[in-house]
């Protein structure tokens, strides 16, 4: 095996660990093989008006699953992100940003 394979398979397992903290500091490691990621969610449903310092509009990614976790980034209508795991109401999803965490399932609508 080549460095440029051991590079990109490095690349490729770290890219697969998606890191949540919850405001208790635990964290939760998600090991995902990238291979099996199948789903993809398409952000829907939300207001006409964006305002993202209001959190109108957009959809708010946060740290963990639930809204007492911090807000990482927003994701806006028609945008897309790999879905990994869901929990309840909440979706593990990596943004096409490479930024991972949770969203509400009411404002994805997943195809696998």
């Amino acid at each position: 095996m080549n460095t440029s394979n051991i590079t990109t398979n490095l690349y490729r397992f770290l890219l697969a660990i998606a890191l949540t903290v919850s405001l208790t500091s635990t964290a939760t490691f998600i090991l995902v093989n990238p291979a099996q990621a199948q789903c993809v969610g398409f952000v829907r449903g939300l207001g006409k008006v964006v305002d993202p310092s209001k959190g109108r509009g957009v959809l708010s990614v946060r740290s963990g699953p639930g809204t007492k976790f911090r807000q990482i980034t927003i994701l806006l209508k028609g945008e897309t992100a790999t879905v990994f795991e869901q929990r309840g109401n909440w979706l593990a999803i990596v943004t096409t940003d490479n930024v991972s965490g949770w969203v509400h399932r009411r404002f994805m609508r997943v195809s696998c």
